[in-house]
């Protein structure tokens, strides 16, 4: 066991404070349940720009990142912030896909360094307090993957479907109003 000092602490409850807020504590609730992006083009997808969804995914990569950040500085306590913190794991977990393309497409190789250095730092830590526990972890976040991106994909193509009908009603409207413009004229 750790020896956490009183600041740290106290830091830990803060931050557990924050995840309270009502607008954050929205945010990580869509997140989790909505965001399953692998690409540029999915997250326009999911959360477009300008959308409360992309402030939420912002919010929630920007808390996390911050979060990892004071506890890669050593502000925070391991164990404590680990066996109190798993959330920033899953939400690592769903932006490990992006990282890369984040990092070349915004030419900052810093990008969400904080939270992939903590989340090597809890595989370490859980390979040694719960040996098999990623593995059983890993397998939920799969099946969980797998659910959410076919119903993120689902919404794709329901909103291809839509646009496309909407299209040819646009159209169909525009061929009519031309009929009636033409016996007005005779």
């Amino acid at each position: 066991m750790s020896e956490a000092t009183h600041q740290q602490a106290l830091l830990l409850l803060q931050i557990y404070d924050l995840r309270r807020e009502a607008r954050l504590r929205t945010a990580r609730a869509w997140f989790l349940g909505n965001f399953w992006a692998e690409s540029m083009e999915e997250i326009e997808l999911v959360a477009p720009q300008g959308s409360d969804q992309n402030a939420y995914m912002r919010q929630v990569a920007s808390y996390w990142d911050m979060a990892c950040m004071l506890f890669n500085q050593g502000l925070l306590d391991r164990e404590q912030f680990f066996t109190s913190n798993g959330e920033f794991y899953m939400v690592w977990n769903r932006f490990k896909p992006l990282v890369g393309m984040f990092r070349q497409t915004y030419k900052n190789p810093n990008f969400f360094q904080s939270m992939e250095m903590a989340a090597a730092e809890y595989e370490k830590y859980s390979e040694q307090t719960a040996p098999g526990y990623l593995e059983v972890l890993q397998g939920f976040v799969q099946q969980a993957r797998e659910a959410g991106r076919a119903a993120m994909l689902s919404k794709k193509s329901s909103k291809k479907k839509a646009a496309k009908k909407a299209k040819k009603k646009a159209v169909k409207k525009q061929k009519v109003g031309k009929k009636k413009s033409k016996k007005k004229r005779r």
